[in-house]
């Protein structure tokens, strides 16, 4: 028996289940769906991103740090990192350049301009200079002495024969000063507004050089080049200040009438040891995108100090210098005043989190919440180790007080 064709229709559409699209109701909930997954996944993508971003600047801190302490063994010098301050991590909000309300976050007083450090570069100690001759001069015999202490009596009055720089006034002065006009090519090498000062060696004794300038005896004279020390000098002091090869008015400081030429130093016959400076063909490299160490969160607990885990030379007047240089010796521990620490914390964190100055571990009853991860570098000084580890969980936190606890038991990446 053979059946005809709308008999076919009339089965095919007789069987249950049989249909040939989706409802609209079905369409629509798949979409959804498909949009939840999508949600999800994107905010796990950003998450790992986030993660990786701060994993990843911690990773270059700790191999800048290790990095530095292996060309110092290399080259048998002291080599290092030198950290810079981001310029526009400030509390200068308005950019003003003045303290305004609102922008003194950490309570010091001082419009801070920078808190983040956002690129570094490697250094060394350059070779001791030993090039040019001087003469040390001081303009008193007693105590400490400097190139324009003129109360010679001493009253405290502008004395006939006092005012050897010709400019009306008393100038008091404090300390030995060394005179010299071969010194100019290392100018920038000589920098007496950073903390770790230039020393200079004479005659077996070690001196800090704590200024520089320019002089003319009464304003009328050849310009010299000086170098003001701290302490005294121990050896004799020049009194010709002027170079005229006479004893002028003025010069004859211990009064026994004659013109004491003092101590006068030859190449080679002392040591001048200059600050770090960048190696040779190095640039500073910038840490990935939104991430800094942060210096301010550099603390163990959240009632602490700002910045409590890090070398208070640093930040001598509560406010960061514009570099922070570590220091190590060629057997591979830190040397100079950052050793002191005994262990230096630097935080790696978000820049937004950073900028919000939040405490990097989420209390209870905290008005905002941390957006991303969190890692700590730590540099034990006496040994030159150099770890990166996570912070606490929030119940260890409470329970030790120190959201670097995990870093100082050893536990590391």
């Amino acid at each position: 028996m053979t059946t005809s064709r709308p008999d076919d229709r009339r089965m095919r559409d007789g069987i249950p289940g049989s249909r040939s699209a989706f409802t609209l109701v079905e369409m629509l909930v798949v979409i959804t769906i498909l949009l939840v997954m999508m949600g999800v996944t994107v905010s796990v993508i950003n998450v790992s991103a986030e993660g990786e971003r701060i994993r990843s600047g911690a990773g270059q801190v700790q191999s800048y740090l290790a990095g530095a302490r292996d060309r110092a063994a290399f080259a048998g010098r002291p080599c290092g990192v030198r950290l810079f301050l981001d310029p526009l991590g400030s509390e200068d909000i308005n950019q003003n350049l003045q303290l305004d309300n609102g922008e003194d976050v950490n309570g010091n007083n001082l419009l801070d301009l920078g808190h983040l450090v956002t690129s570094m570069v490697y250094i060394q100690v350059p070779d001791d200079w030993q090039q040019g001759s001087f003469t040390v001069t001081s303009h008193q015999s007693d105590a400490s002495s400097s190139l324009l202490i003129e109360d010679l009596k001493p009253n405290g009055v502008l004395d006939p024969g006092e005012d050897s720089d010709g400019d009306g006034q008393l100038d008091p002065g404090e300390d030995t000063l060394t005179s010299t006009t071969d010194w100019r090519s290392i100018d920038l090498l000589l920098n007496t507004s950073l903390l770790r000062k230039p020393r200079i060696m004479i005659q077996g004794h070690w001196y800090t050089v704590w200024a520089k300038g320019d002089w003319t005896y009464q304003n009328n004279g050849p310009v010299h080049r000086y170098l003001a020390i701290r302490p005294r000098f121990r050896g004799s002091m020049g009194e010709d200040f002027n170079n005229s090869g006479v004893l002028d008015q003025g010069e004859d400081i211990n009064g026994n009438g004659e013109l004491d030429q003092g101590t006068r130093v030859g190449a080679g016959e002392y040591r001048l040891r200059l600050q770090p400076a960048v190696m040779p063909g190095q640039e500073p490299v910038l840490m990935p995108a939104g991430v800094a160490i942060d210096l301010d969160q550099c603390r163990r607990r959240h009632d602490a100090a700002f910045a409590e885990t890090l070398p208070k030379s640093w930040y001598p007047a509560n406010t960061y210098l514009p570099a922070l240089d570590i220091l190590f010796s060629p057997n591979g521990t830190v040397v100079g005043p950052e050793a002191s620490k005994g262990v230096i914390h630097l935080l790696v964190n978000d820049v937004t989190d950073s900028t919000q100055k939040l405490f990097p571990i989420d209390l209870p009853g905290a008005a905002a919440m941390n957006q991303s991860d969190k890692r700590v570098v730590s540099l034990f000084t006496r040994t030159g180790y150099v770890t990166t580890s996570e912070l606490v969980t929030l119940t260890d936190y409470l329970s030790t007080k120190n959201q670097f606890y995990y870093a100082e038991r050893g536990e590391t990446e």
